[in-house]
């Protein structure tokens, strides 16, 4: 049974400008994302995707970005199936134009089930955002951007 999140559709008409800017473009980001995954190295996508820190006040709080972003996530299908690479990815795009320093990490792990298991993840100030289990002490680092945050 998948887990129960945010129901867009039903509270679209509690968003402001900045909430349907910021849906508007994680969909986009959702839906270029798997592509551009297979078609560039990860740590050229990585790059690009993040671009330079901002300071723009026209995106939600970084809470609500989380919140928002599982939303847009949740639908489960296409584009929009959870992903924890594609929600890091969204993650880190719009966190740094708001200033924050985010991170992303990658991380793999061997389990009984598959011979490699991955994660992805955004940390600020070395401590992951928004995750269910805290992954540092299950997966082993393999790479992070920026490098040596």
């Amino acid at each position: 049974m998948r887990p129960r999140g945010p129901n867009l559709l039903r509270t679209v008409r509690g968003f402001d400008a900045r909430d349907t800017r910021f849906v508007v473009r994680a969909s986009a980001l959702a839906i270029a994302l798997p592509p551009l995954l297979r078609a560039l190295p990860l740590p050229e996508l990585v790059r690009r995707v993040a671009g330079d820190l901002g300071a723009s006040a026209a995106l939600p709080e970084p809470s609500r970005m989380v919140w928002l972003t599982d939303g847009v996530l949740r639908r489960g299908r296409g584009p929009f199936a959870a992903n924890c690479v594609v929600r890091s990815l969204i993650l880190l795009r719009y966190l740094r134009r708001r200033g924050v320093p985010a991170v992303v990490v990658f991380g793999a792990r061997r389990t009984a089930e598959k011979p490699i298991d991955g994660h992805a993840w955004v940390t600020i100030d070395g401590e992951p955002l928004a995750e269910a289990t805290d992954p540092r002490p299950l997966y082993r680092e393999t790479y992070r951007f920026p490098e040596g945050a």
